[in-house]
């Protein structure tokens, strides 16, 4: 039978003529076609084997799959002797009830997924039995639409409607495909129940509807509460709690024509988090549930991939399955069907299996033709097991030799798998064991975990102490004298953003119960004034040249200068004028540092002060070394630390389009980036501040004695000098970033088939390419803000000049 190259296509069992080589009761009807029973067809249909993957047996039952996003396969599991469990221990008995109670209509397996373990990734897995290397992999992180084939288009082109309900994403992989469609936004991870509720609300309506096929219910409370608080909280005790329910209800309710499949489409790390490849992040759980007895063939597993899910279905819904499936039926999911047809259910087993061979076998023949993957040398092997396998298949005629056949057929799809992933992931026993041994693996464990009330103060008394430690450098530096705007703000505005978030960390630690009807309102409330606040200090920084004390001070120190040696333009010095340039970047880089411990939550908001001062101290210290030298004047890169929650701080989690979102989420990420790239003519202008801040450091240099009276008015003198000097440094520390993005770049190429790839290398990439835009924004901010100061200094002293 001729077969799509993208697709894979099946004859009805409905449309298959009878043959006359059965004993059929024929009937010569109207329109001269031949009539027979369904089981004398089904009896013809499993004589032929060559046409297996070409032929669609009846369906077995209709589905109804429930994702529960992050279920960890140990969340599904009871164990009686654990007297104390943890919040996500026992907390699905009902699972536990049903296999005690009907072991022969239950299985519960270890789901293993490929990684790497991102909700969007698995749902196309899951969907399309690929391996993710096979799956459009330039764009594993953007929900576009599947093109590749699928058990959801394969349903619908096969006349069976499919119903959706739960994370949004399904919408931007399958748009327009479901004939009812229940999307919930899913960004926000700080929301644990819209989604879930949204499910709740439409599933047991849906279950009484009979028009559909697959029906798909996706919940994410579980994993948000993972991304929020990690799984060892209350709140997982209370979505687990609820997912139990669910389970329960559905058992209750669906039919004896209907099965039940609970999975989960990756697991969590201790800290809640996905996206590598660890054994807690790829260890999903799957729970199989029918009133029909299942089979029993064989010997059971204790875990499947996840691709095997997707014959498995396309088996029992009777539909092909997709062209480009990697997977292995699962015998044992399979309803038994002998009680609407007299045939030994190992014979239509086998069938179903040889079909699955047949699929993958085209798959690897069509993909070795069209790319220089597999040679002929290399698939020869497998040619000739295929056709020894073949000859076998005819020759079974009882369940003995089945069993026998059965595990070949299933040893042989093993081989075949483990040869795209021999192509694809490459890895080293001893490499992986230095890979997991370093202590980069070591992830934030505790980043879940609510700080206590002591930690709270002391990150609130950390930000006070930079704020206060800051405001008088700048007022022993001249720069906070009068009475002026800028001036005013600088003093106090500090201060009150450190009051705020200091109030909205304290919102944010009250119980969910006990908050208002709207609690996201006087929390957000404080966020957004610390944006409001820090967007005013900002725009606020500015040389004042409007007439002040400046002038009337000026006016009475003329007469100290007026027999100096002026310049063709003459500059007056002025109290704070010596650290002019620094001032505001110092200023710039006060506000920055809130607005990121704001972002970076109670936890590691001293972080970000540390890095402050951590960065002037050493900038103070190498412009003591070089003066004293001088004779002239001249975040682990991995996804699942990524800091989703940071997207939700001032916000409702409701958003039109991901701008806001992603930019918290950027600056959260890349906040050292960011602070170091706007702060970078610092390197140039700190030695001219260590002039005047730190005098002695000259010592008896006469030539550097007479420049540190003037301090940074030295470089307003020599601005052309100073600009230049400036971009040659910005040049310089572009490319340091751009060497370290080629590195990396470099690794991923040379690594792409290695296991780690989606563990260190591709993140380390991404992360790096990111980072070099963001320091590339900073650090041209940083260099206009130079030229800004630079214009306005030169605006000052032409008006005080006029003004004398």
């Amino acid at each position: 039978m001729g077969k799509d190259k993208s697709n894979a296509t099946c004859l009805s069992h409905n449309e298959v003529p009878c043959t006359f080589t059965q004993s059929l009761h024929l009937n010569i009807t109207k329109g001269h076609e031949e009539q027979c029973s369904q089981h004398e067809k089904i009896l013809s249909i499993l004589n032929e084997y060559n046409s297996a993957s070409g032929i669609c047996l009846p369906p077995r039952a209709r589905i109804v799959l429930l994702i529960v996003d992050a279920l960890r396969h140990d969340f599904t599991v009871y164990d009686e002797k654990i007297e104390n469990p943890l919040p996500f221990q026992n907390k699905l008995p009902v699972i536990h009830r049903l296999i005690q109670s009907y072991p022969d209509s239950t299985r519960l397996y270890k789901f293993i997924a490929d990684p790497p373990t991102t909700t969007m990734q698995r749902v196309k897995g899951l969907t399309t039995g690929s391996l993710p290397t096979f799956i459009d992999a330039g764009s594993n992180f953007a929900t576009s639409e599947i093109n590749e084939d699928n058990i959801v288009d394969q349903l619908i082109r096969n006349n069976y409607n499919v119903v959706f309900m739960g994370d949004d994403t399904w919408n931007g992989l399958y748009p327009n495909r479901f004939i009812r469609n229940y999307p919930y936004p899913s960004f926000n991870v700080w929301d644990l129940d819209t989604v879930d509720n949204g499910v709740r609300d439409h599933l047991f309506s849906e279950l009484n509807n009979t028009d559909w096929s697959l029906l798909i219910g996706h919940f994410l409370g579980v994993d948000h509460c993972g991304h929020r608080y990690g799984p060892n909280h209350p709140e997982m005790e209370r979505k687990l709690g609820e997912i139990n329910l669910v389970i329960e209800n559905v058992v209750h309710q669906i039919d004896e024509n209907t099965m039940l499949f609970v999975i989960g489409d990756h697991g969590m790390t201790a800290t809640g988090d996905h996206g590598g490849e660890s054994k807690d992040e790829v260890t999903a759980g799957l729970f199989v549930y029918s009133k029909q007895p299942l089979l029993n063939l064989g010997e059971e597993k204790d875990s499947v991939k996840q691709v095997d899910l997707v014959p498995t279905l396309s088996t029992i819904l009777g539909v092909p399955v997709p062209f480009q499936n990697l997977g292995i039926l699962i015998i044992n999911c399979l309803p038994i069907t002998n009680k609407t047809l007299d045939i030994e259910n190992w014979r239509l087993v086998l069938y179903s299996l040889w079909a699955n061979v047949q699929q993958v076998s085209d798959y690897i023949k069509d993909y070795s033709q069209t790319t220089d993957t597999f040679n002929e040398e290399s698939l020869k092997p497998f040619s000739q097991k295929f056709s020894i396998l073949n000859g076998k298949i005819h020759l079974v005629e009882t369940e003995e030799q089945f069993l026998e056949t059965s595990k070949e057929l299933m040893e042989f799809l093993s081989t075949l798998r483990k040869m795209c992933e021999d192509v694809w992931i490459q890895f080293d026993s001893e490499e992986q064991q230095w890979c997991f041994a370093s202590p980069h693996e070591v992830s934030n464990i505790s980043a879940k975990i609510e700080t206590t009330k002591l930690q709270w103060v002391i990150t609130v008394i950390c930000l006070a102490a930079f704020v206060f430690a800051t405001k008088e450098w700048l007022r022993n530096c001249g720069n906070l004298n009068g009475y002026s705007l800028t001036v005013t703000l600088t003093k106090f505005m500090p201060t009150a953003i450190v009051v705020c978030i200091a109030g909205f960390w304290v919102l944010k630690r009250v119980p969910p119960n006990k908050k208002q009807l709207n609690p996201l309102k006087s929390v957000n409330v404080l966020a957004w004034a610390v944006y409001v606040l820090t967007s005013l200090g900002r725009d606020s920084v500015s040389i004042q040249s409007e007439e002040n004390i400046i002038p009337k001070l000026f006016k009475k120190i003329k007469t100290s200068f007026i027999e100096k040696e002026k310049s063709a333009e003459d500059i007056p010095v002025v109290c704070g004028l010596g650290t002019v340039y620094s001032s505001v970047f110092v200023i710039m880089g006060i506000y920055l540092t809130l607005l990121f411990g704001l972002l970076l939550g109670d936890a590691v908001a001293p972080s970000a002060v540390i890095m402050f001062m951590t960065a002037a101290f050493i900038l103070i210290i190498t412009s003591v070394l070089r003066i004293e030298k001088a004779t002239s004047i001249g975040h682990q890169p991995t996804f699942p630390n990524i800091s989703w929650e940071a997207a939700f701080v001032g916000t409702t989690g409701v958003f039109t389009n991901n701008f806001i979102p992603g930019t918290l989420i950027i600056i959260n990420t890349f906040c050292s980036y960011i602070l170091m790239g706007i702060l970078l003519p610092l390197v140039l202008i700190t030695p001219f501040t260590v002039f005047v801040m730190i005098p002695s450091v000259v010592g008896k240099k006469t030539d550097l004695q007479l420049a540190s009276a003037r301090g940074e008015v030295l470089l307003f003198e020599r601005d052309d000098l100073m600009l230049t000097s400036m971009f040659t440094l910005s040049c310089k520390y572009i490319m340091g970033h751009g060497i370290r993005v080629f590195a990396s770049m470099l690794a991923a190429t040379i690594h792409c088939r290695h296991l780690m790839v989606w563990n260190i290398f591709a993140p380390k990439l991404i992360f790096e390419s990111v980072g070099m835009l963001v320091t590339l924004v900073s650090v041209v901010i940083g260099y206009l803000i130079l030229v800004r100061i630079n214009r306005k200094v030169e605006s000052l002293i032409i008006t005080l000049n006029k003004m004398s």
